[in-house]
């Protein structure tokens, strides 16, 4: 029980720094190529700091259209996005999905009070509800006597079911 709660602990842990060196890398990366980009650039088509316009020679004027050729980001926004909720995603699932399968009644506690506290964390916003003999519950109060009836001796068998965005949203204990 103690060696599992480590080995959580500690893969959270690296979740954590590998996410924040990848984020680190894009933006460090993301502002490398602007500065690359503002390099190549003729005087008259560098960026005016002040306003955020840049003066085309083809219409002789200046511009402040984000879709230039020179500062797309928005496609970079949306790779960020999309890895850091994955891994949001993937740190969230990860807490409940090392209990999968045959489980011991200890290991089985521990998984519900995993929800208990995982709902208290993400009250409002992410609410995970254990399925047990076609009942479900959700309060503290039901899943903290769940909890107790489970009998320490006995095997189960733990399975999830996801919610659209790919989050566990349910525990099923059979």
């Amino acid at each position: 029980m103690k060696k599992q709660g480590i080995i959580i602990a500690l893969v959270i842990v690296l979740l954590l720094a590998i996410g924040g060196g990848v984020a680190f890398f894009i933006i460090s990366n993301n502002d490398e190529d602007k500065d690359d980009d503002r390099d190549n650039k003729s005087t008259s088509e560098k960026m005016d700091d002040d306003d955020d316009e840049y003066y085309d020679d083809e219409d002789n004027e200046y511009s402040d259209d984000e879709d230039d050729e020179y500062y797309d980001d928005e496609e970079n926004d949306d790779d960020t996005y999309s890895s850091l909720s994955n891994q949001a995603k993937d740190m969230f699932n990860s807490k409940f999905e090392s209990y999968e399968g045959s489980a011991k009644g200890t290991d089985v506690r521990a998984l519900i009070q995993t929800v208990i506290s995982s709902n208290q964390e993400y009250e409002g916003e992410r609410e995970v509800t254990v399925e047990m003999d076609d009942e479900d519950y959700s309060l503290s109060s039901e899943l903290n006597t769940l909890r107790s009836e489970i009998v320490t001796a006995n095997k189960y068998d733990v399975s999830f079911e996801y919610d659209d965005d790919g989050y566990i949203d349910t525990v099923i204990i059979e």
